[in-house]
């Protein structure tokens, strides 16, 4: 893959508008762990086993319920 140098960067909207679907699938995962689990570990093993993810990850996404 080459790299233009003329080529315009991406809008930053439409990034957020491709990973909106991403992200509110991720917010349901943590909603369903944090019903099942109680546990810091438990949570964050279940979030990883789902995902792939880091810990950073499942915490960023709790935030984004819980300001929601």
């Amino acid at each position: 893959m080459t790299y233009d140098a003329n080529q315009q960067p991406h809008d930053e909207d439409d990034f957020d508008r491709r990973r909106e679907p991403h992200k509110s699938k991720e917010k349901a995962i943590v909603a369903e762990i944090l019903a099942e689990h109680d546990e810091p570990e438990a949570r964050i093993a279940a979030w990883t086993l789902q995902t792939g993810k880091c810990k950073r990850t499942f915490y960023r996404r709790l935030k984004e319920i819980e300001e929601s």
